[in-house]
């Protein structure tokens, strides 16, 4: 019976994040929708370490292997790995 609460309460968490996300989704780009989207995901595995949601600049993408297009689409960068 906990695993059925604890799963209740993730999924209540997870869908009040993506209520809170679209809200303003309309108003971010591509990478900042993705940026929190995953900061969110990996908290849990940063020992709760947070730190604020903020763009990535489009100089910092491409060391990550993405680049922000003009339509606002992200691109992965052939990084020869």
């Amino acid at each position: 019976m906990e695993s059925i609460t604890g799963a209740r309460q993730a999924l209540t968490r997870i869908a009040g994040f993506f209520s809170e996300l679209r809200k303003t989704a309309e108003q971010l780009t591509a990478l900042e929708r993705w940026y929190r989207i995953l900061s969110q995901a990996l908290k849990r595995f940063s020992a709760g370490e947070t730190r604020p949601a903020r763009p990535i600049p489009a100089r910092g993408a491409a060391s990550y292997g993405l680049r922000s297009c003009s339509n606002g689409s992200i691109q992965t960068v052939n990084l020869g790995i």
